[in-house]
């Protein structure tokens, strides 16, 4: 991640918000509101430390990468702008300050929870589990509903006594609504960074849910910001990103000033050339000599590519210098995900390659980014759909390339719908998106990114 040099107006007014309340903090892709809880949650945690030496504030998200994103990519990125809290980000015991939403709840909140139940001489128990909750579908498999009946039993329904610090909540839209009517159950202080704009899954959170759970507008102490200035991506990247827009609450960011290249579409003759292609862009070439390696988000639409196209970049790496790492995240895989927590890396190094599906990729950004449409999921059009392309279309500080296997007998006229029906399958049907079609479409080449190797 590039250094942090300054912050716009809006983004003043959320790191000069108080220690105590609720609020809301909303913005589009790139206007930095990870940043931005990153920082929030280092200032509370270090002004409590230094008053009273206990803990100030949690952050937590839904997303392990981002965790690390937090610690490995924001906390030194903010050094030359706030040390101290880069210092506090980067460098401070992870669970005491940057976690995982299932984590928190059941490391620290559940925790707390269980020595209340020992205090009052009631055994304690795990975590509640809706019944009919699909193995794996944390955070919506706690009963949440039956959590609220358990504190207010123990009569500890009150922050003071559970919650005694500020959570921060980033990527808060992914998490369930009945976790928000907890916290509206817990009068605790709590900033939660949010995009409706960019859920994943049907049953998310609006804003007007957390609005309501917060007390927006109708309680004191509690406010709502919004931050709007897209300091990620270049001028192209945003306008094409903005053709997958939902048209919700949060609106879309100002367009940058910063130029780039055009996002393209590429078609190419086989999977193993987009693979080496791929590789090609870690390390660009120039007639000044050698470049800084870039960092390259791969992003699939299924867990089910991830595997393949993990081998043909490994391969693909390997018949170059060596030098370029290729790193998969799956998070469908426990022996993968236990590795990870291990030994986590930066999703966003210099020179490595990093492989992620859809709903693994919340809050990230490379410097290029390569979309790999996948033909199972052509036919899935949902205004979740539309969002995951919008989300993904929006991480990249550099290029942007959406990449496909263009069969030899496709004609040149229909080619560029048939193949980008692999992405979203209005490409093929919709002639008002045909434009955009014909505006981004590289024509069928065997391995060449046009914009990518000048």
């Amino acid at each position: 991640m590039q250094p942090i040099q300054r912050f716009s107006a809006d983004q003043e007014a959320v790191r000069a918000l108080g220690t105590d309340g609720r609020y809301l903090v909303s913005g589009p892709p790139g206007t930095g509101k990870s940043v931005l809880a990153a920082l929030r949650v280092a200032r509370l945690e270090l002004q409590a430390k230094a008053e009273s030496g206990r803990r100030g504030a949690m952050l937590i998200t839904n997303y392990r990468l981002l965790t690390e994103h937090i610690i490995q990519g924001i906390g030194p990125a903010l050094s030359s702008l706030d040390k101290s809290a880069a210092d506090a980000v980067g460098y401070m015991n992870r669970s005491q300050i940057v976690s995982t939403f299932q984590s928190w709840i059941r490391k620290t909140f559940w925790r707390d929870v269980q020595l209340e139940m020992i205090k009052a001489g009631v055994p304690a128990q795990d975590i509640p589990i809706r019944k009919d909750a699909a193995r794996g579908a944390e955070p919506f498999s706690q009963d949440w509903t039956e959590i609220g009946r358990i504190l207010a039993k123990l009569g500890i329904d009150d922050a003071p006594t559970i919650m005694n610090y500020h959570l921060v909540i980033d990527e808060g839209q992914d998490l369930p609504e009945d976790f928000y009517r907890l916290l509206q159950q817990i009068d605790a202080n709590v900033t939660v960074f949010a995009d409706e704009n960019q859920r994943l899954f049907p049953n998310n959170s609006t804003l007007d849910v957390i609005r309501d759970c917060l007390g927006i507008s109708r309680t004191e102490g509690a406010e709502e910001l919004r931050v709007s200035q897209n300091f990620r991506n270049t001028k192209p990247v945003a306008v094409f990103a903005s053709q997958f827009y939902v048209g919700l609450d949060t609106g879309q960011p100002e367009l940058p000033v910063r130029t780039g290249e055009r996002p393209q579409f590429v078609g190419f003759d086989a999977e193993d050339g987009i693979a080496r292609q791929i590789v090609k862009l870690v390390q660009p070439a120039s007639s000044s000599g050698p470049r800084r390696p870039k960092s390259v988000g791969v992003i699939v639409f299924d867990h089910s590519d991830l595997m393949k196209w993990f081998k043909l970049l490994s391969e693909a790496a390997k018949e170059g210098n060596g030098a370029i790492e290729v790193r998969c995240y799956n998070s469908k895989d426990a022996f993968a995900a236990k590795s990870y927590n291990q030994h986590p890396w930066s999703p966003d190094k210099p020179g490595t390659i990093t492989l992620v599906t859809v709903f693994t990729m919340k809050g990230l950004e490379w410097d290029d980014v390569i979309i790999l449409p996948s033909r199972s999921n052509a036919t899935e059009e949902t205004l979740i759909r539309q969002m995951q392309v919008y989300v993904a279309a929006s991480r990249p500080r550099g290029g942007l390339y959406v990449c496909f296997v263009a069969p030899s007998d496709a004609s040149p006229q229909m080619e560029p719908g048939l193949h980008l029906g692999h992405l979203f399958s209005r490409f093929a049907s919709d002639p008002a998106l045909m434009p955009l079609v014909r505006r981004y479409y590289t024509p069928r080449v065997s391995e060449r990114f046009a914009a990518g190797q000048r």
